[in-house]
């Protein structure tokens, strides 16, 4: 395995791999999957299941027990907390690569002019905020901004800041240095896993999965409050065996940067109120009080 780049390629189930030298998959939800097997009358897992040959995320220190609501972020954790002998690490899905050429020397020239790779943005007409809070409720959203001015309070304008856009970097894909990316991971799991405290079991699957949301959020903010140089480059969607680019065209991008500009100028006198109203609103800090969660001496109050 190259000791200079090593890109993980996320899976929870079989996939045929694109070929790289500097690929290697990881299987997520490990502990829960060999749980399973061992249920239906299996020892473990079996040499022969589809998965055996891959990196389980329930080996070293792990969160594996903790996919469902983490989702690919368990892979994040076991590579910070156990992947130690690389120069540049990333982490893209089975059926989402880096279109980029990924050997190890292009990497590294790749890597001379930024700090980090990333999936070109998704832009949306409506706000990042009414994106996020339509997949894991206002109420966690309001949670993840109570947390972050708690924790890291100066993080918490950024954060703002990006959901009153209308783009985030998507997918919690990314490419950079070992050193960078353990840095990002200490600050997203103190994050998350103070979140974990607060956020409602759910019985639906966009419900279960609002950590993993929160994280996707959560990446672009990180990168963009330090400052770092960030690069984005299109993806390839795999489906039915076959690789479509995802990208966009100079004039798409040069009419969409043009309708952010607009849209941010004609919205720059309300929005602050309606950050207000986002992070804030009554109904919704009711609610969180009615259930327990605001209030409580280890959360601020507002």
């Amino acid at each position: 395995m190259s000791n200079r780049v090593k890109i993980f390629v996320v899976a929870h189930k079989p996939f045929e791999m694109l070929d790289g030298e500097v690929l290697t998959p990881i299987h997520v939800g490990r502990a829960e999957y060999v749980r399973r097997k061992t249920a239906e009358g299996g020892i473990g897992l079996n040499p022969d299941d589809p998965m055996a040959g891959m990196i389980g995320d329930d080996t070293g220190e792990n969160i594996s027990l903790k996919n469902p609501q983490y989702c690919e972020m368990t892979a994040h954790y076991w590579i910070w907390k156990n992947v130690h002998d690389t120069k540049y690490v990333g982490v893209c899905h089975y059926r989402r690569y880096f279109s980029i050429d990924i050997s190890e020397d292009n990497i590294e020239q790749s890597m001379n002019d930024t700090d980090i790779i990333m999936v070109e943005p998704s832009w949306h007409t409506d706000s990042v905020y009414a994106y996020f809070a339509k997949f894991m409720g206002a109420e966690n959203m309001t949670i993840l901004w109570m947390v972050m001015k708690k924790l890291y309070p100066e993080y918490a304008e950024t954060l703002e800041l990006v959901c009153d856009g209308v783009k985030f970097y998507p997918f919690n894909m990314l490419l950079c240095k070992k050193e960078l990316f353990d840095e990002y991971c200490e600050w997203m799991f103190s994050v998350l896993g103070e979140c974990e405290k607060y956020v409602k079991p759910s019985p639906y699957t966009n419900g279960r999965r609002a950590l993993a949301y929160m994280a996707e959020l959560l990446t672009g903010v990180y990168f963009i409050h330090q400052g770092l140089r960030i690069k984005t480059v299109p993806y390839y969607k795999i489906e039915d065996g076959q690789g479509i680019l995802v990208e966009r065209s100079e004039e798409e991008r040069m009419a969409l940067e043009k309708y952010e500009h607009t849209l941010l100028r004609e919205l720059a006198w309300k929005i602050k109120e309606d950050r207000k109203e986002k992070f804030e609103n009554p109904a919704i800090l009711l609610g969180l009080k009615n259930d327990g969660i605001l209030g409580r001496t280890d959360i601020n109050r507002f």
